[in-house]
């Protein structure tokens, strides 16, 4: 019996690589692509403009997976230089995906994001409203909505911050903090901003036992601790043996930036640890497991 076709787009950023490894066992696994061709060995690499509809029908029309996983998106920044790519890459592209997986009854996840929240209050449920602060974080919250209202038995996940290694691609706070550290060099990290980091590697596993579910609806996964980038930081230095001194504490309202940050977007993910079997780990054992993974 053939193994099942899982298309994976953004595979060669962050999330989606580590996604094409989890996959691999049990799948073929076919990676999208746009620019970046650096993927994961065994992974089929698919060039796909998720701007244009034309292209995106024709290599669904050839490749006809049983899953897909849609994890690409045009990031934060990005989002407020070119609204009109973001929404075609970020929300119509979400809807064509999903209307094409209802219609041939293929499984479908959506990587959603905190940034849907305005960062009022934190420890954000699935149940509370999102009312998102930057254009990123609104194309989010549509491709949520169209994505459920047009394939019902979708499975949307919001994820946090995250932080590892990469499998294929993709650059991350973490990455760019101890790169920095390693090089002597005082770091700037705001002190101000809250998320529930999650290692990669945790988020990806969270993420395929979902899509290999009959989970439908929206559910946040994120990592188990609550804290500013700065406290983050701090904990790197700790484990990795980095002087605390070279963090320079840094309000985010001094920085200028595309793309407003809100304060606080931490989640709580009671829903997800009521049924998960993977563990959404502490901060402390993420990093660690990151740093472990390049010793």
């Amino acid at each position: 019996m053939p193994s099942p076709r899982i298309l994976i787009t953004g595979a060669s950023g962050l999330l989606g690589g580590h996604l094409c490894l989890a996959a691999e066992q049990e799948c073929e696994v076919y990676g999208a692509y746009h620019s970046n061709k650096t993927l994961v060995a065994g992974t089929k690499a698919i060039p796909i403009d998720l701007g244009s509809e034309s292209d995106l029908a024709m290599k669904l029309a050839e490749l006809r997976p049983q899953m897909i996983i849609h994890a690409a998106v045009l990031q934060v920044d990005a989002c407020e230089r070119e609204p009109q790519l973001a929404e075609r890459v970020n929300v119509a592209a979400s809807r064509s995906l999903a209307q094409w997986c209802e219609h041939l009854r293929a499984r479908l996840v959506y990587i959603s994001s905190d940034l849907v929240f305005e960062g009022a209050k934190g420890n954000y449920a699935e149940t509370d409203s999102a009312q998102p602060l930057m254009l990123y974080g609104k194309n989010k919250l549509a491709a949520e909505q169209t994505v459920l209202a047009a394939c019902p038995r979708a499975c949307v996940v919001r994820l946090p911050l995250l932080y590892g290694f990469p499998a294929a691609g993709g650059s991350n706070f973490f990455l760019n903090t101890l790169a920095r550290l390693q090089r002597g060099e005082r770091v700037p990290v705001f002190f101000d901003q809250y998320r529930t980091p999650g290692w990669v590697n945790n988020m990806a596993a969270a993420v395929w036992e979902l899509a290999r579910s009959d989970f439908h609806g929206l559910v946040h996964v994120a990592g188990a601790t609550r804290c500013s980038r700065f406290e983050m930081a701090q904990i790197m230095c700790r484990l990795a043996g980095f002087e605390e001194t070279l963090l320079q504490p840094l309000s985010r309202l001094e920085v200028s930036m595309p793309a407003p940050r809100p304060q606080d977007v931490s989640l709580d993910c009671s829903k997800a640890k009521s049924f998960l079997q993977t563990k959404l780990l502490e901060l402390e054992e993420g990093l660690h497991n990151a740093l472990e993974q390049k010793h």
